[in-house]
Parts: structure tokens; sequence; C-alpha cells
């Protein structure tokens, strides 16, 4: 059985998905270091990979997928 999420979790998830949509101008599929996210957690990248939020790259890069984008554009709005 897998781990069970908090809110803690989710939250994270979302600030890693804001921080990508702020630092590509939210443009999809554009690449970042997870070195380069403040507060990046393993929990956090599963969860928004989970959801479809974003997508690997690399083994050190995520990217903001049109999920991920619509989510922040849904929290503005």
């Amino acid at each position: 059985m897998p781990p069970e999420t908090t809110k803690e979790t989710q939250a994270l998830a979302e600030d890693i998905v804001r921080w990508l949509y702020t630092a590509t101008f939210g443009v999809p599929r554009e690449p970042r270091r997870l070195v380069r996210i403040p507060g990046v957690t393993g929990r956090g990248i599963m969860y928004a990979l989970e959801r479809g939020w974003i997508e690997l790259e690399s083994y050190d890069s995520i990217s903001l997928t049109e999920e991920g984008r619509t989510l922040i554009l849904r929290q503005v709005h």
C-alpha cells in the first residue's frame, strides 16, 4: 500500500508546479534542473508526477505539462 498523502505533500507538489510555471513563463516542456527548485522533495515530485502536472525529462530535470499549467491558471483565476 502506498504511503498516505498529506496536505503538506500536496502543497509541496503545487509549489513545485508553481515554481516551474514561473520559471518557464507557463511554457510546457521547458526542462528545469531539480537542484534549482527550492524545497523540492521526492514525495512532492512523485505526487506531481502521478497527477500529470510535471514530466521527468532526465534523471535530474523536470518540466511542466499542460495539466500543470492548467492547475496554476485555475488557482490564479
